[in-house]
């Protein structure tokens, strides 16, 4: 949650992408489906579902 604040994100809105689309991965997903889930990669800041953070 921290650093979905450090890169101005909503929390909330992250956390509900990231719990949304991880169940569709399996069991074990690859290191590279995780990366292009974490808060600073451009896959997941570019969603249309995360608003940034209000200041």
């Amino acid at each position: 949650m921290e650093t979905a604040k450090a890169n101005s994100l909503e929390p909330y809105d992250y956390l509900l992408m990231v719990l949304s689309l991880l169940p569709g991965e399996g069991k074990s997903p690859s290191h590279e489906t995780l990366e292009c889930l974490m808060p600073w990669h451009p896959n997941a800041q570019g969603r249309g579902i995360l608003r940034k953070k209000k200041n």
